[in-house]
């Protein structure tokens, strides 16, 4: 499968490289003219040093290394400032790959220096194709060249690299399905998989009575409606130490219990914001993190909605002076960002998490667990008996806000709901112009998945929120709730045995960097076993797409995507191949179906795009 045709070889299977250092580097656009005639007996570190206190030249050199195959970077290392001539890494990547390149070409190491606009390539060392196709782990130093004469050496770089064809992965089992357990989780992720969860799917905001078709479950039952926004109000009314909400969007009017057959007692009419500010008023610790819209601005003393319409000025103002507390997250570039790409980030990212984090009455399961703290990794571990009956985290997390325009049912009424409960208070439809007149419609209907975790997983994502408040509510570190020094939530309390044949193995996985989060690991070895990988003066996790991608190779017979934002292989289009749309998931299908074809074998790949 390696190589197309005589002129083309698909890399397709995982990475695993090491670069450790350079050697006798020669960086001829490092130093100004000025201070090399000035002081040609000076070492280069002084020189560097001389230019860095004059504001001479460019100052301290700042090195770092990028693995690229064609016109996609796939690694790079961390930056090594002021060790102009041997700079040592010592950097680990474990790299997924599915690349299409040139029969000639291969892996390309690029040495470049950061410079304050952009960054110089020192040189690069290029290693042939038939090398890595071998399969054979190689160790060993390769020259570095100018990039404009191959005969020019510029010193030695010390790498070790190994590819591994998707075939021969034996901890991705090519086609192999799910049929083995301990190969069912992503090694290199920042959370471990965790067994011993209890998790509830959800289907829309609420599901009526009567769902069509039936859902044949074992033991000959039939799966039951499940109603998440029901659920996620027992959940807060319940709540007697924490609520934890993250959100693309927090909208304080919408209210959660809408089904006049099924009208929970007390819940008729209240509003989210209302039921936050209760609880707080009980002695709940209530926290918000929510997506700052740069666009959404007061001029005047007149509110702009913005342009995505989130409310997130409006959610922050109704719990001023109230013992909640509503932080406001803008996107921040991280501090290697160009001026324009600072703007872009500002502007164009989100933070798109939706995630509920409360405590609330358990079981009496009885048997303890390990669970982290803020100052933790957040894998759960050393299980200890006990009988006892605590509390116990829930964690709701998937892709419905707590906003309006989201509560919508099986049949996705567009007219027929308008003047009911369910949408008379809760209109939204940001596409057909004049529709938000009183009874005219259509609203737009909103289709999206949800998930309830309890268990060693639902620590998970309590962490991840500790981790996000402690990088993006500045000052207000101490607003969260030490959980080591609530008796009856810690030690956790398992909710689950693991053989229990309603457990689920579960693992999280998020797409964010060290902008937006605390905790990350600095030592590089220790950071890489956990999937990280850096980027321009800070660290990045991808987990989400290497999840992807390890579903996709397992797969056997079909895969399912339903996903709104659906774009990515973009260092194998034809044209505009440089947009900086990299991640795999669209050429990780592309390879299973021909390979597939190949083999004669069926196989289907069904992609949902919501409108």
């Amino acid at each position: 499968m390696a190589v197309i045709d005589d002129h083309t070889h698909m890399f397709h299977g995982v990475l695993l490289a090491t670069i450790f250092e350079a050697a006798a580097l020669e960086n001829e656009h490092r130093q100004s003219h000025f201070l090399q005639k000035l002081c040609t007996c000076f070492e280069r570190e002084i020189l560097e040093e001389i230019g860095e206190f004059l504001h001479i030249g460019k100052g301290l050199s700042k090195l770092y290394v990028t693995l690229n195959f064609g016109s996609a970077t796939i690694a790079r290392t961390c930056t090594v400032k002021h060790a102009p001539y041997n700079p040592i890494w010592n950097e680990s990547f474990h790299v997924f790959c599915a690349y299409e390149l040139k029969a000639n070409e291969g892996l390309t190491i690029h040495v470049k220096d950061d410079l304050p606009l952009g960054a110089m390539v020192v040189g690069k060392a290029h290693i042939p194709p038939q090398v890595l196709l071998s399969g054979e782990e190689f160790d060993d130093w390769y020259d570095i060249c100018s990039i404009h004469d191959s005969t020019q050496k510029r010193g030695k770089i010390k790498v070790r690299l190994r590819f591994i064809r998707v075939e021969d992965d034996p901890y991705i089992k090519w086609g192999g399905g799910w049929e083995n357990p301990t190969l069912g989780c992503v090694r290199y992720s920042f959370f471990s998989e965790e067994k011993g969860n209890k998790i509830r799917l959800y289907q829309d905001a609420h599901m009526e009575d009567g769902f069509m078709p039936p859902i044949h479950l074992s033991d000959n039952q039939l799966h039951q409606p499940t109603r998440c926004w029901e659920d996620i109000y027992k959940a807060i009314v319940n709540a007697k130490h924490i609520i934890y909400i993250a959100g693309w969007s927090v909208y304080t009017k919408i209210t959660l219990v809408r089904d006049m057959e099924r009208m929970i007692p007390g819940a008729e009419g209240v509003t989210l914001g209302e039921l936050l500010k209760k609880k707080s008023t009980e002695g709940v610790r209530v926290l918000l993190l929510v997506w700052d819209d740069r666009t959404s601005i007061s001029v005047l003393g007149m509110r702009t909605p913005g342009v995505m319409q989130t409310h997130d000025e409006n959610t922050q103002d109704f719990f001023k002076g109230t013992n909640v507390q509503c932080v406001l997250c803008p996107r921040n570039p991280d501090d290697g960002a160009s001026f324009v790409q600072g703007i872009q980030t500002r502007l164009m990212f989100t933070h798109h998490q939706k995630t509920l984090v409360v405590d609330v009455e358990d079981d009496g399961f009885g048997s303890k667990f390990q669970g982290p703290s803020c100052e933790e990794n957040g894998n759960m571990s050393d299980r200890i008996t006990c009988n006892t009956t605590r509390r116990k985290l829930v964690a709701f997390l998937g892709g419905i806000d707590l906003c309006d325009g989201r509560y919508d049912t099986q049949s996705h009424s567009l007219f027929r709901t308008l003047g009911t409960s369910m949408h008379k208070d809760d209109f939204h439809q940001p596409c057909i112009e004049g529709s938000s007149e009183k009874g005219v419609g259509p609203r737009e209907p909103w289709h999206d998945v949800h998930a309830r975790i309890e268990g060693p997983c639902a620590w998970d994502v309590l962490y991840n929120f500790e981790q996000r408040w402690g990088r993006q509510a500045i000052g207000m570190k101490g607003a969260l709730r030490n959980i080591n020094d609530v008796p009856d939530l810690w030690p956790p309390v398992n909710c689950i045995d693991e053989d229990d044949k309603e457990a689920w193995n579960g693992q999280i996985f998020r797409s964010i960097d060290e902008g937006c989060v605390v905790g990350f690991p600095r030592e590089p070895h220790i950071a890489a076993s956990m999937g990280l990988v850096p980027g321009k003066d800070h660290t990045i996790e991808r987990s989400i797409q290497d999840a992807y991608i390890s579903a996709i190779r397992r797969a056997r017979n079909f895969v399912y995507i339903e996903n709104q934002y659906f774009i990515g292989g973009g260092s194998g289009w034809s044209t505009h191949n440089n947009e900086g749309a990299f991640q795999l998931v669209p050429t990780e299908l592309t390879m299973k179906i021909v390979r597939k074809i190949e083999q004669g074998e069926r196989f289907s790949v069904f992609i949902v795009v919501p409108m």
